[in-house]
């Protein structure tokens, strides 16, 4: 038996209306999700839990050194932003921090991005606070939960670090690695290339996720026939700044103001001393 036009429409109109119901509810359940979140951060920031995010927060897995101390604000939560910042006063280089994802609040930073006097420093800390690592040569220091004492914790635990001159690879650069940066090489097959999918096989928790190596498969490698120019030209040309004292070469005035500040910190306690 046909179906009449009638009948046809009908069943249409009701397949439209179970698309547009459906298309409803599930924007009125994102919308409620939404506002469940909203509502939760709102109460979480009333009684405590933690701080109110700065509206031109975004959050990144990593920012240079250099763009995160020019806004904090919008990299890092701000329970870490205080110490933090104390930290790079003392010229030591965060790494990462804790975001909204963690119940508790943490700062990590590269163990070789310590003078041997904040390594041994380190060792009393860990003594103190919770410590970890999530990548290769780091070092996590974590503190209870999260809101101001988590702030004043973290902000405690940097008063034990010591005033240090700049050691980070991130502010330093050999020249080799600046000709190389400057377009003077090959490439070759990296030996310690492992795939991404290999190691996942392997990844049982978080915390072995956050270990991945993450190595290119090519690497690069310096080509003396490319370099046309002095070492001089390439270094002006890459923004980088050479110590005429210790012939260090720093990636930019940036850092190389951190190591002046340093040296005005020596004399500064020489002379309180005499």
């Amino acid at each position: 038996m046909e179906m009449d036009e009638i009948t046809r429409i009908r069943l249409g109109l009701d397949k439209q209306n179970i698309s547009l119901g459906k298309r409803i509810m599930y924007e009125t359940k994102a919308r409620m999700s939404r506002a469940k979140h909203v509502l939760k951060d709102f109460f979480d920031v009333l009684t405590g839990v933690h701080l109110k995010d700065n509206p031109m927060y975004e959050g990144a897995p990593r920012v240079s050194q250099e763009e995160v101390e020019k806004t904090p604000y919008k990299w890092i939560i701000p329970e870490c932003i205080p110490a933090c910042v104390l930290l790079w006063g003392k010229n030591i280089y965060t790494f990462m921090c804790s975001d909204r994802l963690d119940k508790n609040a943490w700062i990590e930073f590269r163990i070789d991005d310590l003078s041997d006097e904040n390594k041994q420093i380190l060792e009393e800390i860990k003594k103190k606070y919770r410590t970890y690592s999530y990548h290769e040569g780091c070092i996590n220091i974590e503190v209870d939960g999260m809101g101001m004492n988590a702030l004043n914790e973290l902000v405690g635990m940097t008063y034990y670090f010591k005033m240090q001159d700049v050691v980070s690879k991130e502010a330093i650069i050999t020249e080799e690695d600046l000709l190389i940066e400057s377009g003077c090489y090959n490439l070759v097959r990296n030996p310690k290339y492992i795939s991404l999918e290999d190691q996942l096989k392997d990844c049982k928790d978080m915390l072995s996720l956050y270990s991945l190596l993450i190595e290119e498969e090519y690497i690069k490698v310096l080509a003396p026939e490319k370099i046309t120019k002095s070492i001089d030209e390439y270094i002006e040309e890459y923004g980088a700044v050479r110590d005429p004292e210790t012939n260090i070469i720093y990636r930019s005035n940036f850092h190389y103001n951190k190591h002046l500040r340093y040296l005005e910190s020596l004399n500064k306690d020489s002379f309180s001393i005499k």
